[in-house]
């Protein structure tokens, strides 16, 4: 609800949150739409049926570009889009190992009785290095995993790797949350972290000033957050 009356045609300047996960696929943001506010969105991203196939993806064994990937019939809908790739027996050892590995994240279940398997942070550890050569780089679940252990590697102080995991991710936040959202800027921040502490300050530098940018807009600087909050890790990173 806006708590002030906004000019027909204002309503792009001033409206920033998404209310769902715009990297869901949109059968997925839909659903969500219906159960808890009673609509179906037909904004441009639910449209983009493109888009919307290439976030379940393999990586093209020619160009690299996205195959989209049926999950539940685990097939290809066709050669690649981009190049016409198409190699039957290929492709179907692409699928099996994309499944495989989706199955690996998706189905991990932490109290299972196979005490052989890895616990859920190294078992993404190990499965972002194997996804590398078969998901797309569009790929929500690949982009997710590598978000994840990106987080771990922050964690555990991991700071190089962080940042090579953070960078892979950055193409697909900025493709599907946005460039001017809290998402990206929440990323640049990890990212500008990242890099200052494994001693890359002009990278660092880049992402802290790419996420006050938009921290300027959303929430704004009268927020506390962005005085509290941002600022202060801002002036610990970023050269005056």
């Amino acid at each position: 609800m806006a708590s002030e009356d906004i000019p027909a045609g204002d309503i792009l300047s001033v409206a920033f949150i998404s209310y769902v996960n715009s990297m869901d696929d949109t059968k997925t943001r839909h659903m969500q739409q219906r159960a808890i506010w009673n609509f179906t969105c037909s904004c441009s991203m639910c449209q983009n049926t493109r888009m919307d196939q290439e976030k379940h993806a393999v990586k093209c064994l020619k160009c690299e570009e996205g195959r989209p990937v049926d999950t539940v019939k685990w097939r290809l809908y066709g050669p690649c889009t981009y190049c016409c790739y198409r190699r039957e027996k290929e492709d179907k050892e692409q699928v099996v190992r994309y499944k495989e590995l989706y199955q690996l994240i998706t189905e991990y279940d932490p109290d299972g009785e196979d005490s052989s398997k890895k616990g859920y942070d190294e078992l993404c550890e190990w499965c972002v290095g194997e996804m590398e050569e078969v998901f797309s780089a569009g790929d929500i679940l690949y982009v997710q995993t590598l978000n994840y252990v990106h987080t771990l590697c922050l964690n555990t102080k991991r700071w190089a790797a962080a940042a090579s995991y953070g960078e892979s991710a950055l193409p697909a936040f900025k493709r599907y949350y946005g460039p001017r959202t809290g998402a990206m800027a929440a990323l640049c921040v990890r990212l500008g972290k990242a890099y200052g502490e494994s001693g890359d300050d002009e990278k660092s530098a880049q992402h802290f000033q790419e996420a006050e940018s938009i921290y300027k807009l959303t929430p704004g600087t009268r927020h506390p957050f962005y005085a509290e909050d941002f600022k202060p890790l801002f002036a610990k990173y970023v050269q005056q």
